[in-house]
């Protein structure tokens, strides 16, 4: 076999040739100043560990290097430029106070369509209701509803059992007719054979009162047009025990 010189020798030569010369003659020139033993092979192949100079082996591990080197910069460097940048972190916004405009109740004179509202601390009231008069004659009939915040919207009433209800979204309790326990529920003109439909619904964790009242002569379009302002409600807690709510009136609503 060659020895460590003879190889280098070899091989310098081989990588100083021209680069455009032939291939494969450079390769057969190489191979034609090997020194070959010919020997008898075994079917396996043959395990050898190679002896190597020093020159070699720094050339092997400056190459290894390189590689490690290159790999690095496409798979830490390359690979990301021209990517999209990293999405940025998302922190849900904190919730508004208020969802609702804090609106007012209609005036103490014949209020125009709109929209209206009432803020109520535990144990407030506010009402409104729509008078209509007959010409020629001192009759008149009303709706009225009444807003409450109360933690028991019934007390003890006579009448009917509360059923389960869902108005304007909300889930709650309906008696009718309700037969108030105390004097919660005052008519602005009582004639004495009105009827009263109690809501109890929940808001949250609160409970928002609604009272209905009508008077035997209301139409039932003037009763439809009360519940759909019941209808209408949107309703939120704030504070620490108040509820705010806002309604849709049709013109002549008032406050007395």
């Amino acid at each position: 076999m060659s020895t460590d010189r003879d190889v280098t020798r070899i091989v310098r030569s081989w990588l100083h040739e021209d680069a455009h010369e032939d291939a494969d003659r450079v390769l057969n020139s190489v191979l034609d100043q090997l020194e070959t033993t010919t020997q008898r092979r075994p079917w396996w192949p043959a395990r050898r560990f190679l002896s190597m100079n020093n020159n070699a082996r720094i050339a092997l591990a400056a190459a290894a290097v390189v590689v490690v080197g290159l790999i690095g910069y496409e798979l830490l460097i390359a690979s990301n430029v021209g990517g999209p940048p990293p999405a940025p972190s998302s922190t849900p916004s904190a919730p508004t106070a208020s969802e609702l405009p804090a609106l007012p109740m209609p005036g103490a004179r014949v209020s125009s369509a709109g929209e209206y509202g009432w803020t109520g601390e535990l144990g407030s009231v506010a009402g409104m209701h729509n008078v209509v008069v007959d010409d020629g004659t001192s009759a008149f009939r009303q709706t009225q509803i009444v807003f409450a915040v109360e933690n028991d919207c019934f007390g003890s009433p006579g009448g009917s059992t509360p059923t389960t209800v869902t108005a304007a979204g909300f889930h709650g309790l309906y008696v009718e007719a309700y037969e108030p326990p105390d004097e919660r529920i005052v008519m602005f003109t009582e004639q004495g054979l009105e009827t009263t439909g109690a809501y109890a619904l929940a808001i949250g964790d609160r409970t928002l009162c609604v009272y209905l009242s009508w008077d035997p002569t209301t139409t039932a379009a003037e009763l439809a047009a009360a519940r759909a302002v019941i209808e209408s409600l949107r309703a939120e807690p704030v504070g620490a025990t108040s509820i705010r709510i806002t309604f849709t009136l049709e013109a002549g609503w008032d406050t007395g």
